[in-house]
């Protein structure tokens, strides 16, 4: 009797090991360890928290094909993608297109932001969600392009390569919106 409770205990122990190997949580947030995007299985490349003059605003996340620990490596990298904004707190749909189109214009020239102008206008029409608790899901899909979901549902897809590529920028660019953020997208 005794040997069965210590294997059951035991047996308990490495399946709530391996239930946390395939999830993390932080903040409340679970983000899992592998999805699926694309007809491809993407693994979880980082995670990390924005915060604005000391108040803690969103969990992101970065899924990639394979693991990166380099910005260049990640942009170069081919295949779907998807960075996760998980809202800690409510912020409106203004504040987040300005923070987007903040973080986009700190790392691209003039010329790359206007020839992406009418790009970053239609996903700012499309990112209308910002209640503490919904998830904001940044997707690149090759053939397809950005796809935009929020709030649990799909609001549109913009067919744009360039586009999802400055997107990536403003966590993972020279001038990222959070250093200790981009720090943690890219595993570390």
């Amino acid at each position: 009797m005794l040997r069965r409770l210590a294997f059951a205990c035991a047996l308990g122990l490495l399946v709530s090991f391996s239930a946390q190997a395939e999830t993390v949580t932080v903040r409340g947030v679970e983000l899992p360890a592998r999805i699926e995007l694309g007809g491809e299985e993407l693994v979880l490349n980082g995670h990390g928290i924005r915060s604005r003059f000391m108040v803690r605003v969103y969990v992101g996340a970065l899924y990639l094909p394979e693991s990166a620990s380099a910005a260049q490596t990640v942009l170069g990298m081919q295949g779907p993608k998807r960075i996760r904004l998980s809202l800690l707190r409510d912020v409106d749909p203004e504040t987040l297109d300005e923070a987007m189109n903040e973080g986009i214009n700190n790392n691209l020239s003039a010329e790359e932001i206007a020839a992406l102008a009418p790009y970053i206008e239609q996903l700012n029409s499309l990112v209308d969600s910002g209640n503490q608790g919904d998830d904001i899901f940044l997707d690149y899909i090759p053939g397809e392009g950005v796809r935009v979901s929020a709030a649990g549902r799909e609001r549109g897809t913009i067919a744009s390569e360039e586009l999802y590529r400055a997107l990536l920028l403003i966590w993972l660019g020279d001038k990222p919106a959070d250093e200790r953020l981009k720090r943690g997208m890219l595993g570390g």
